[in-house]
């Protein structure tokens, strides 16, 4: 499956080559260890650390890679088809998922400080790995923010208790504008995922990410009109849920990255943002 080391490798050369025979025999943990375990670094070990981490955490890469190639699990062949048929489920649930996510935020975050800046193979491998993640993630933010508007809904002027009981739907939709940023950053200088098209030019990813961006990429600012019926809109005019939101945190229109505050505010009706 992966090429064979020279006669006479050097160690560096060595380890990679026992890596890539760990992976052979699926012992992804072992070659993990042996990754990690390397003195000098190289675009080549942050691809099969890549490939490695993922399939440790039951994702094959390269099988789903074939998948792709062979357009047998897709209505129609290669990367569109394969992406208009990834379902949120595809992480499983409980440990599995968070086992899945947490390798996920290892792998993009470690291909993006690989050695060699400008690598295409590095660049596709972090835009697969991101477009794949997307649609888990969506899922993962509608039911967190679902649960925010929910507790938003009963601040009032006089009461901000309610806040309180959303502090750990927060902290996970603090985390997700982390994992999206990281997707964004991935698919900027991919040759196969593209958020600039018209609608219907757009895979499923595509299209998720490019209402992402429209919607949740606006700042963060006291809504300028509010529904009188719309409780959650009306709780983001007041002070102590904007100090709550922008805690720690600095929120720019159009700059790329989406903090809390503006996944809170753009997306606190999440079908504004997703779509499943």
């Amino acid at each position: 499956m992966f090429a064979a080391a020279s006669a006479n490798p050097s160690d560096e050369e060595a380890q990679l080559e026992a890596a890539r025979v760990s992976m052979d025999n699926r012992d992804y943990a072992g070659a993990v260890a042996t990754l990690e375990d390397m003195d000098d670094d190289s675009n080549e070990r942050r691809k099969l650390l890549a490939a490695a981490r993922l399939g440790d955490a039951g994702l094959d890469i390269w099988e789903i890679l074939q998948d792709v190639l062979s357009g047998a699990s897709t209505d129609s062949s290669g990367m569109d088809g394969f992406f208009n048929t990834v379902g949120a489920t595809a992480f499983g649930t409980g440990d599995e998922r968070t086992a899945r996510n947490v390798a996920m935020r290892t792998t993009l975050t470690e291909l993006a400080e690989a050695p060699t800046t400008g690598d295409t193979s590095v660049q596709d491998i972090a835009c697969f790995v991101g477009a794949l993640w997307t649609v888990p993630l969506i899922s993962d933010a509608q039911t967190a923010l679902t649960t925010v508007q929910a507790g938003l809904a009963s601040v009032t002027p006089s009461d901000c208790s309610g806040l309180d009981t959303i502090d750990a739907s927060l902290a996970t939709v603090s985390t997700l504008s982390t994992d999206f940023r990281l997707i964004l950053n991935a698919i900027s200088s991919c040759s196969f995922i593209d958020t600039s098209g018209s609608a219907a030019s757009l895979n499923t990813v595509e299209k998720q990410l490019n209402s992402l961006s429209t919607n949740a990429d606006n700042g963060c600012n006291v809504p300028s009109e509010c529904a009188p019926t719309d409780l959650a809109c009306r709780a983001l005019e007041l002070s102590c849920v904007h100090d709550k939101l922008t805690s720690g945190s600095q929120s720019t229109a159009d700059d790329g990255i989406i903090s809390t505050c503006e996944l809170v505010q753009g997306c606190y009706n999440p079908s504004a943002c997703f779509s499943l």
